[in-house]
């Protein structure tokens, strides 16, 4: 018997080593939250356009930085030493323009043509207009930045974006290109910080370049991850890591590269260490406001790009030109999405259980044949013995007339 007890007792121990095994590998894939992709393509009226962002590769202007005294790696490295600014903040930045380029330097004109090939073109400025949208950012090592936003849509009709570049190899050499969505240029050009690496390519002279684009809709699920929800942008991400910054009061000086952090500052950095600690402050608050309040947005648009050779629209000549364009009026959808999320957990845990208690329910069914058995015994003992009682009987008086004849 104390085989059968022990044998039992091995197996529910088993059983119930395997059921703990289990609900704890189903809690580590809950906890680590892994997901996954759905994609759909879906055909739409219009598209709007991405962001281009353009800065000269050589960055500055090293003759004029010459002729104003200033060694080629003063703005880089701050080597200030005796060539500097005075206290004059109109006196850096009149110097910081003088050692960069103007946008008109590096591009000559933006065209949009279609179907019947009638051209629209958008003269460059300095400022806004209904077409288009020019944003200047300053980075610590391609000088002035500018962020071209076209305004118009892209129809069924709309056949391709020409850039023209003035791209001049004794000035600027090349022009370094990034196509991301507007917005993501707040910090990528300023600090060299891209919540969402963009495309990039360097321009060359006298080269065509032919970009064919798909648009891709990555849509998040804020119960999931940290995003924000709303029709939120990432321009509204930019202003909640500026005003994070502003609060921590990084910027105490005026300094090109964060003139636009703090606009009121007219104190002049007039050393290194002022400088380096500002951008060290900057990246410290950049990093810690992403961490806990400023966040993407939940849709993110994202612009897949294919560098085609044999296409090219037009019958370019001279100067570096670029093609835009998209593959077809439709934008693809990818939604993420939780692979074990609280509902497959407990359908998980419970199933587990469900198993371990069925196979415990066997020894529940030993023990009522057992019990069973235990109360029909007596009952069985009893009828069989009245049985054969009675029977005995029967046979004795059959027994006694037979002797009697």
């Amino acid at each position: 018997m104390w085989i059968f007890y022990g044998v039992k007792i091995l197996l529910v121990s088993a059983l119930g080593g395997c059921f703990v095994a289990q609900v704890r590998h189903q809690l580590e894939k809950f906890f680590r939250r892994d997901t996954t992709f759905t994609s759909t393509k879906r055909a739409v009226d219009s598209l709007r356009l991405p962001a281009v962002s353009l800065c000269a590769r050589n960055g500055f202007k090293f003759d004029a930085m010459r002729d104003m005294g200033l060694d080629k790696s003063f703005w880089v490295y701050q080597k200030f030493g005796d060539a500097a600014f005075t206290d004059n903040k109109a006196d850096m930045e009149a110097k910081w323009r003088n050692s960069t380029f103007d946008l008109s330097e590096l591009v000559s004109n933006i065209r949009c043509r279609d179907e019947n090939r009638d051209n629209i073109d958008y003269v460059i400025e300095p400022q806004d207009n209904d077409n288009i949208t020019i944003k200047e950012t300053n980075n610590i090592s391609q000088g002035r930045c500018y962020t071209i936003v076209i305004k118009q849509r892209y129809e069924k009709k709309f056949q391709y974006m020409t850039i023209v570049f003035k791209a001049n190899p004794l000035t600027v050499g090349a022009i370094n290109f990034y196509l991301h969505d507007e917005g993501l240029e707040g910090t990528g050009l300023a600090w060299n910080y891209w919540a969402v690496q963009p495309y990039g390519l360097t321009l060359l002279p006298e080269t065509t370049y032919n970009l064919e684009l798909n648009m891709r809709k990555h849509v998040r699920d804020s119960k999931q991850v940290d995003c924000v929800e709303g029709g939120a942008t990432n321009i509204d991400a930019f202003d909640c890591v500026l005003a994070d910054i502003r609060n921590d009061s990084c910027v105490g000086c005026a300094f090109p590269y964060y003139t636009h952090v703090n606009p009121e500052a007219e104190n002049v950095c007039k050393d290194t260490k002022a400088v380096r600690s500002t951008m060290s402050c900057i990246f410290k608050s950049i990093g810690k406001s992403r961490v806990d309040q400023c966040y993407d947005p939940c849709v993110l648009p994202e612009f897949k790009v294919r560098q085609r050779e044999s296409y090219v629209p037009g019958k370019p000549q001279g100067k570096a030109r670029l093609f835009i364009y998209y593959y077809s009026v439709e934008e693809e959808i990818v939604e993420e999405y939780v692979l074990f999320d609280f509902n497959a957990i407990v359908a998980a845990v419970g199933g587990s259980m469900g198993l371990f208690l069925g196979f415990s329910f066997l020894d529940c069914g030993f023990a009522v044949v057992k019990f069973v058995g235990e109360k029909y015994r007596p009952w069985k003992e009893k009828f069989c013995h009245g049985q054969s009682t009675r029977s005995n009987s029967i046979h004795v008086k059959e027994a006694l007339k037979d002797t009697d004849k």
